[in-house]
């Protein structure tokens, strides 16, 4: 039976949530999975790795600025090229647009050589309204979404037992994800998470408030925080802002004013449906 191999990037958690509700399905079928959380790579605390012949890849990513996070896509791009395997990209995002993240996760996997069996994008809580009591896709991913991704994994799992077997077994390829309208697919080339970064105020300690416990440090999910006097991101910052969400000294501040009014507008420009959608 085929195994599995989830690699994810969670800054939040919600990618990491979708990933084991898929893995568990999975468990429960007989298949053996491996988990790869991406951030103890990127800290430099453990390597990425190899994939496994015959091991069908699962990566997820959070939408940010309309796209996979850079750190996945590189890491796509420094698969060993693949000799046949299978991959399912999954992406989480926040009720405003999931842009054209998985037609280029799809799109760069295939470049290494590895066979589609399906995809997802799960609605999750918008990662940046953590301090609104109703932020957009509030409580989500709920048990409904996680279905879905249930629901995938089972279809997974039938269409590799298929080709095992010798049957012919469903695929997709990356043009069944260019499910986006050509205004946000514009909209989508013209962003990037560097010209956001360029936007927003640096996610900066106010040293008059900053204990120096390091937490900020230690919790950064990309290893963008040095420790300095206050501590400090570098050019890797994904503005996750899990820095401030955990400061206990409240001494790295987000200027939050009319950001969720902005944000509920940009969703109603974008007119995605707000729900979870797997394609197989």
């Amino acid at each position: 039976m085929t195994q599995h191999h989830f690699l994810f990037l969670s800054p939040s958690g919600s990618t990491r949530v979708a990933a084991w509700a898929a893995a568990e399905e999975l468990g429960r079928l007989g298949a053996q999975c491996r988990i790869t959380d991406l951030s103890p790579v990127l800290r430099r605390e453990a390597p990425l790795p190899n994939p496994l012949p015959g091991e069908c890849l699962w990566v997820g990513s959070p939408v940010y600025c309309d796209h996979a996070l850079p750190q996945v896509m590189n890491c796509i791009a420094e698969l060993s090229p693949s000799d046949g395997r299978s991959a399912v990209p999954f992406v989480t995002w926040g009720g405003i647009c999931s842009g054209t993240a998985l037609l280029e996760m799809g799109a760069a996997l295939e470049r290494q050589g590895y066979a589609i069996m399906g995809a997802a994008k799960i609605m999750a809580e918008h990662a940046s309204l953590w301090c609104y009591p109703n932020p957009l896709g509030r409580g989500r991913p709920n048990q409904s979404d996680l279905e879905q991704m249930r629901l995938l994994a089972r279809a997974v799992r039938q269409r590799l037992v298929d080709r095992e077997a010798g049957k012919l077994a469903g695929r997709i390829t990356s043009t069944t994800l260019d499910y986006q309208t050509e205004r946000n697919k514009n909209k989508a080339a013209a962003a990037s998470l560097e010209a956001a970064k360029r936007r927003a105020s640096p996610l900066l300690a106010d040293g008059a408030r900053c204990s120096g416990c390091g937490l900020c440090v230690d919790i950064c999910p990309v290893g963008a925080r040095r420790m300095a006097s206050p501590p400090s991101p570098d050019e890797t910052c994904i503005l996750c802002k899990a820095c401030a969400r955990c400061c206990p000294q409240e001494a790295i501040t987000v200027d939050t004013s009319g950001f969720l009014e902005r944000l509920r507008t940009m969703a109603a420009e974008c007119g995605e449906e707000q729900e979870t959608r797997v394609f197989l």
